[in-house]
């Protein structure tokens, strides 16, 4: 950081200052948006663009997918140890696949296939699992639980519906 504070003196020592952190690999500046205006108007970033693609070696078949993969996931632990966000970004990781979860086998077809029904009636088996139970706690659930809870759910439902026919 102190070479970074007290400047560069060419533009090559500051590409080589950002070619020596370990977070850079030539592969991974990839910018689309090149030849777009706002681009074009920074002259610096243009410059480290085709120094970088000039780079010794470098080509974009130099590492396979899965290769340039591994890299970048790598990199991106590292910066995230380094600036001290790993806990914070694994939680939202978490939280996130906790989502997709809830999402996968907590949605009207799937509540649908379980219980034979489809429509508005499926919306009532989905409100009275969480009124008696939580979002949260079908978050945890195992699907064979949930799916248990729903066929309860649907023989309350029934019952309801039938009640209502008789009394119409």
């Amino acid at each position: 950081m102190d070479e970074w504070k007290a400047g560069f003196s060419t533009r090559l020592a500051a590409f080589e200052w950002v070619a020596s952190s370990s977070f850079y690999h030539p592969s991974r500046i990839n910018d689309g948006q090149r030849n777009t205006k706002a681009r074009l108007e920074r002259p610096m970033y243009q410059a480290f663009l085709q120094w970088n693609e000039a780079q010794a070696g470098f080509t974009e078949d130099e590492h396979t997918a899965a290769e340039r993969e591994t890299l970048s996931m790598a990199v991106r632990e590292d910066a995230l140890i380094f600036f001290g966000k790993k806990d914070e970004h694994d939680a939202c990781l978490r939280e996130n696949q906790k989502r997709i979860r809830l999402r996968e086998m907590w949605n009207g077809k799937k509540i649908g296939e379980w219980t034979g029904w489809y429509g508005h009636i499926v919306g009532r088996v989905m409100h009275h699992v969480k009124e008696a139970v939580g979002e949260g706690a079908i978050s945890e659930m195992e699907e064979s639980e949930l799916r248990d809870l729903v066929m309860k759910a649907k023989m309350v439902i029934e019952s309801k519906v039938q009640a209502e026919k008789e009394a119409t």
